[in-house]
């Protein structure tokens, strides 16, 4: 495991009963309206029996989907050991741990020892992440074929709100911190590395994203 203070808040912010709030609402509702416009991207695009990297990966309901019909091999990497003891019992529920290798640990500090995947996702991650540069330009480097994720529209209101969440956490104790990053930035940085844009999708606060690997392949991680 490789962890340093900003995993330890995000463990801590995303503990058991977090995880079992989330699951619940899963199982009663499915996969929420960002993530399924990401879900239904990547099974759109991709050809069937690709491997997937999901970083932040949380109770795993990206690769619980895309097992169904989309994908064979998961690694799950998290930074919360409550999420990732959920994802790995709703693996065992459904009948195929053996088919997702659980990695736990700061996905930007990871990424050198992560293998490469056809697919890399990255749900509702890059806002939680204080050094995007860092996150995006490690998780995009591993990425065969589509490079997809979502964070919130760069807007004045969406940061003025996380302001405020982040001024709440601050009160109560909490470290964990939430980031409205430039878009137009990580944008810049996917093009840079070698990725052009297949899918861009839109919520009241997310943007979704799916790039895929241009002429020349990834792995340029030194934008």
């Amino acid at each position: 495991m490789s962890c340093g203070c900003h995993c330890e808040a995000t463990a801590e912010q995303f503990g058991p009963k977090s995880a079992r709030r989330d699951v619940d609402r899963y199982h009663r509702r499915g996969p929420d309206a960002t993530t399924r416009l990401l879900i239904d991207g990547l099974r759109a695009a991709s050809d069937p029996n690709a491997s997937l990297l999901d970083i932040g990966g949380g109770i795993g309901v990206v690769h619980h989907e895309l097992l169904a019909d989309t994908v064979d091999r998961v690694t799950h990497v998290d930074a919360s050991p409550a999420y990732m003891a959920a994802a790995r019992e709703e693996d065992e529920r459904r009948g195929r741990p053996g088919a997702v290798e659980y990695v736990l640990g700061d996905g930007a500090e990871l990424s050198d020892t992560l293998a490469p995947a056809d697919i890399v996702t990255l749900d509702r991650v890059i806002c939680c992440y204080p050094d995007w540069r860092r996150l995006v330009r490690g998780s995009a480097s591993k990425a065969k074929r589509f490079y997809a994720f979502s964070l919130p529209h760069d807007r004045w209101y969406l940061r003025f709100a996380v302001r405020l969440i982040n001024l709440s956490r601050r009160l109560v104790g909490s470290a964990f911190r939430a980031f409205v990053h430039p878009v137009a930035e990580v944008d810049e940085m996917l093009e840079e590395m070698g990725f052009r844009p297949v899918l861009v999708a839109r919520t009241f606060v997310w943007r979704v994203a799916i790039w895929e690997v241009g002429q020349g392949g990834a792995g340029r991680g030194d934008v």
